[in-house]
């Protein structure tokens, strides 16, 4: 709503925390990790950037009709790519993830709709360059599908993080398989 971050699992409400103040940090949209830290272990598909906060009856409808794109979202990754590929394209606007050499996921893996990306949790990530579809400043909603192979990597790394922007913003999953913001 602009003033709470929201967590939400399956298209339910299961967190919710006081939060003000814009998005400043113009970095590079992130997915898999923050900065060199905390990578996720596991499967992603169907990763979705909105340059609004959803309300708890869009995030319902979008997960229930997660197949159909009803909900018209700023960047949208399929992650449908085959085997091998180190750019993946968003399907609406034509912005590029972008990954290099061994730092790229296993793509083309099963996904729950069609196909998706394995990210190893060890140094896999991709980059989403800054752009007026990332510089969103004041609410965001990002959704994906993830399944997590592990709760945590080590008790250095308790957590594990599926998408960021610099300093200012991380969906993270906790040690107890918890989403956090």
């Amino acid at each position: 709503s602009g003033e709470y971050v929201s967590a939400y699992t399956n298209g339910a409400l299961v967190g919710e925390k006081e939060q003000t103040g814009l998005i400043k940090d113009a970095s590079n949209f992130l997915i898999g990790k923050v900065s060199n830290f905390y990578h996720f272990k596991g499967l992603m598909d169907e990763l979705k950037l909105y340059d609004t906060a959803l309300s708890d009856e869009a995030i319902l409808a979008s997960y229930k009709i997660r197949d159909e794109q009803k909900i018209a979202s700023s960047l949208h990754y399929t992650f449908d790519e085959v085997e091998g590929s180190e750019i993946f394209v968003d399907s609406n606007v034509d912005q590029p993830a972008v990954c290099k050499n061994t730092s790229c996921p296993t793509s083309g893996v099963e996904g729950v709709l069609a196909k998706a990306v394995k990210f190893d949790g060890t140094d896999d990530y991709l980059t989403v360059p800054s752009s007026d579809y990332t510089k969103l400043t004041e609410q965001v909603t990002v959704e994906a599908w993830i399944k997590p192979e592990v709760k945590t990597q080590t008790a250095v790394t308790p957590y594990q993080v599926v998408a960021s922007r610099g300093s200012d913003f991380e969906l993270t999953i906790s040690d107890d398989g918890r989403l956090r913001t």
